[in-house]
C-alpha cells in the first residue's frame, strides 16, 4: 500500500521494481568490470561494455524516480549516471580513434531524447555544476558542421551556458516542435499550451525506441516514461503547470526545482570547489590546466579533450586543475 501511494507512475508494481532494480544493479556492476562482444578488438569490446553500463545506469536512475524515490537522494545519484556516460564517451573515442565522437547520435530519436533528459535533470535537480560535462561530451562532433546544429539542444543549454549557437533547425519535428516554440511565445499561456501539446505527442513519437511499451511486457524491464525536458522548460520559463496531469510529466521534480535553495557549500555551487579533472576524464572547459603530477606546469586543453596522465610521478594519480 505504501509503495502504491508513493509511486509516480501507475504501471510499476512493487514486485517488478524490486526485481528490475536488482537486475539493473547486477548489470551495472558486471559491465563496469567486464568487456563484451564477439569481436577480437579489445577497444571495441570496451566500447560495447561502457555503452551498456551507461544505459543501465540511466535505467536504474529512472527506475528509482518512478516509484517515488527521494529527490534529494536522486540529485546525488545523478552524478553516477554522468560518470557512466563519460566513461562510455572515452571508450567510444578510443575504439573509433577519433576524439570528436559523442555518446548520443542526434539522428536516432531515442538517443537524442536521452541527451535532452540528462540536460533537463541538470536543471531540475539543481546540478548545474555538472552541465558543462554534457557539453564536453557532446559538442565537438556536432559543432564541426553547421548542418549538424540543433535549435533545441542549443537553446536548452543556453539557459545556463554562454556562447551557444543561435540556429533555426532541428533534427525531429515530431514531437519537439511545440517544445521549441514554447520558449518564443509572447505569453506564458501560449507557452504552457505548447507544453501540453508536446506531452500529447511525446510517447507515440518513440514507437521505434527500445523502451517503447515495456510496461506491457512482464519481464520487459520497465523503468518509467518521463518527458523530463518538458518539466525543465516549465521550470526554466516559470510556467503555471497546475493544469498538467499527464502521467509522463514529473511534476514532483518541478516542485522540487522551485523550492530547493542550495546552501553556500552545496555540491552544486561551483564557487566551493576548483574545477578539476583526473587523467582519462574529459576536459570540461577550454583553458590552461596544471597538475602537481606535472610539476605544476600549465598545459592548454580544449573542452572535450581527454586529459593525459603523467606516468611514474610521485603523486600517483594525475589530477588537473583549471587556472582561473
Amino acid at each position: 500500500m505504501v509503495f502504491d501511494k508513493k509511486k509516480r507512475q501507475l504501471f510499476l508494481t512493487e514486485d517488478n521494481f524490486i526485481t528490475f532494480a536488482d537486475h539493473y544493479r547486477e548489470y551495472i556492476d558486471y559491465w563496469a568490470n567486464n568487456v563484451g562482444g564477439s569481436c577480437d578488438n579489445l577497444e571495441e569490446k570496451k566500447k560495447l561494455a561502457m555503452s551498456t553500463h551507461a544505459e543501465y545506469s540511466y535505467n536504474l536512475f529512472s527506475l528509482l524516480l518512478t516509484p517515488g524515490y527521494e529527490i534529494l537522494d536522486l540529485r546525488l545519484i545523478f552524478e553516477d549516471v554522468i560518470i557512466a556516460y563519460e566513461k562510455y564517451t572515452i571508450a567510444l573515442r578510443a575504439a573509433e580513434k577519433d576524439n570528436d565522437w559523442a555518446p548520443f547520435y542526434f539522428t536516432a530519436i531515442d538517443e537524442y531524447e536521452r541527451c535532452l533528459q540528462l540536460i533537463g535533470l541538470y536543471y531540475l535537480l539543481h546540478r548545474r555544476d555538472l552541465l558543462p560535462r554534457i557539453a564536453a561530451m557532446q559538442d565537438k562532433i556536432y559543432h564541426e558542421q553547421t548542418e549538424q546544429l540543433d535549435t533545441l539542444y542549443e537553446d536548452f543549454l543556453s539557459f545556463e551556458l554562454t556562447d551557444r549557437y543561435d540556429v533555426d533547425q532541428w533534427f525531429f519535428d515530431n514531437p519537439y516542435r511545440p517544445l521549441i516554440f514554447s520558449k518564443y511565445r509572447d505569453t506564458k499561456e501560449e507557452s504552457i499550451q505548447d507544453i501540453q501539446e508536446y506531452l500529447k505527442l511525446w510517447y507515440p513519437a518513440f514507437e521505434s525506441a527500445p523502451w517503447y511499451d515495456l510496461h506491457k511486457m512482464e519481464n520487459g524491464g520497465y523503468f518509467g516514461y518521463w518527458a523530463i525536458e518538458a518539466a525543465a522548460y516549465v521550470y526554466l520559463l516559470d510556467l503555471d503547470d497546475s493544469e498538467i496531469t499527464h502521467m509522463i510529466y514529473p511534476k514532483d521534480l518541478v516542485k522540487f526545482a522551485r523550492e530547493f535553495v542550495p546552501c553556500e557549500k552545496d555540491i552544486s555551487n561551483p564557487s566551493t570547489k576548483t574545477l578539476k579533472c583526473e587523467a582519462g576524464q574529459i576536459c570540461l572547459k577550454t583553458g590552461e590546466w596544471y597538475s602537481p603530477a606535472n610539476n605544476m606546469e600549465k598545459r592548454h586543453f580544449k573542452q572535450g579533450d581527454v586529459m593525459p596522465e603523467s606516468k611514474d610521478n610521485p603523486w600517483g594519480l594525475t589530477i588537473w586543475y583549471l587556472t582561473e
